[in-house]
């Protein structure tokens, strides 16, 4: 009972500074677009667990990446991140 009365009190919860951002991807869509089917051939086996040498297959995938944008994603994240804190999370 005193679990429930816990989980039910409002006080017992904090917000986190990122839970309301929503990233808007249009600024770099054109990079999502390319590097998606990038990342997919390889989460799909490496998540299989069907390459041995996983830690190669992971880097040359990563500098594929980068090559297609995959920097400017970031960029633009921590920049939208960034705004969104300066404005109190709003």
């Amino acid at each position: 009972m005193k679990y429930l009365a816990y989980a039910k009190d409002k006080n017992s919860y904090y917000q986190i500074p990122l839970s309301g951002f929503i990233f808007d991807t249009n600024p770099v869509a054109t990079e999502i677009a390319k590097i998606t089917p990038k990342l997919q051939a390889a989460a799909d086996i490496l998540m299989s667990g069907l390459e041995p040498k996983w830690r190669e297959l992971a880097q040359k995938a990563n500098k594929e990446m980068r090559d297609l944008g995959l920097e400017n994603i970031r960029a633009e994240v921590i920049k939208q991140v960034q705004a969104y804190l300066d404005a109190g999370g709003k």
